[in-house]
């Protein structure tokens, strides 16, 4: 415990690590993306193929929003509320 950076239940750890999961899911999802989106957006003809990975790409970094929005608030307060309240005789 000496050398923790954090005191958190398990849950709470888990919770954090499967956010940084997430968010790396995200960045890779718009490495494809991107650039795709800025050829298509300059008028650039898209295979297939890429704009299949487009779509796929932009409904992953969606799907990974959506948890972040739903899933990891109430997570968030879940896992975290305890900690961060202070007592009432405060």
């Amino acid at each position: 415990m000496r050398n923790a950076h954090f005191l958190l239940p398990e849950e709470g750890m888990i919770l954090v690590d499967e956010m940084v999961k997430k968010t790396a899911q995200w960045e890779v999802a718009h490495s494809v993306w991107e650039p795709l989106r800025a050829r298509a957006w300059a008028k650039e003809e898209l295979s297939d193929e890429e704009n299949s990975k487009k779509e796929g790409a932009l409904k992953k970094m969606h799907e990974i929003q959506d948890w972040f929005w739903k899933e990891a608030a109430k997570r968030i307060q879940e896992n975290f509320e305890p900690y961060l309240k202070l007592p009432p005789s405060v």
